[in-house]
């Protein structure tokens, strides 16, 4: 979702996400929502210095593609990962439907694993609401700024957590607490924590720190293909492609180790 292969241009392909050139049906919305399709928010991005590199939308069974929610990434022009191997990303979500105001939240590219992040201090979001083209404009520069400017703060946070080594248990542990963030009892009665401990990169492997034990259950649980056993059968877990899912449980797992630092440091 939030994660894109910087070695193909076609990553970002806006002509399959109609939702971005969407406005709602006419008579669906109040007077007062001002309507500002959501590739004209790309193109100021894009004066601030921010490209889009990745986008989705949700697939409708009955509702019309063009005003449903959408995501797109941005990440600033000649972007080079910094000394924690990541770097800063802005996540646009929008809807054309009434039901949603602008949300951006603050969000890291880690390149070490091709992998988006999502921070989830409080500082890292804005909620912009439909109510003029100026305003709206203005107010999404202005978050921008704010989220580069927690920037160092952010990396400040890495750095920390970098420094905060985990027994193995700890790590179960912390496993175990992530999984709750997204599988229902039920099916985590059948998935064992330390299998979502498994590092699918090389700098994740032997690695006990909290900056990568909490890398490696994010990317497992992410990712999903983590097998798993029920008394009728052998499954292996899926990867999360829901938007609403995809920021609730990245920005749930970023408080969760932000929780454990405090416990740990």
């Amino acid at each position: 979702m939030f994660g894109y292969n910087h070695l193909d241009p076609k990553a970002f392909d806006p002509s399959r996400i109609p939702a971005i050139f969407g406005a709602p049906e006419e008579g669906t919305v109040s007077k007062k929502y001002n309507t500002v399709p959501t590739h004209e928010v790309v193109h100021l991005m894009q004066d601030l210095g921010w490209n889009p590199v990745s986008a989705n939308q949700v697939k409708p069974r009955k509702n019309n593609p063009d005003v449903v929610r959408h995501v797109v990434v941005f990440q600033a022009e000649n972007a080079k990962e910094n000394e924690n191997g990541v770097t800063g990303q802005v996540v646009l979500v929008n809807s054309h439907d009434a039901k949603s105001s602008y949300k951006l939240y603050y969000g890291l590219y880690r390149f070490v694993c091709a992998n988006g992040l999502m921070v989830g201090d409080e500082f890292a979001q804005a909620r912009i609401r439909h109510m003029g083209r100026d305003s709206l404009f203005e107010n999404i520069a202005e978050a921008t700024k704010n989220f580069v400017a927690h920037g160092t703060q952010v990396n400040d946070q890495i750095d920390q957590w970098r420094g905060i080594h985990m027994d193995y248990l700890s790590q179960v542990n912390f496993a175990e607490a992530a999984l709750k963030l997204h599988f229902i009892e039920s099916s985590r009665s059948y998935l064992k924590p330390s299998d979502f401990l498994e590092a699918r990169n090389n700098e994740d492997h032997n690695n006990d720190s909290l900056w990568s034990t909490f890398n490696k259950v994010q990317e497992n649980i992410f990712k999903g293909g983590v097998a798993g056993r029920s008394p009728k059968r052998r499954f292996h877990t899926r990867g999360i492609s829901s938007i609403g899912q995809s920021i609730s449980f990245n920005r749930g797992l970023w408080d969760l180790a932000a929780e454990w630092a405090d416990r740990l440091a």
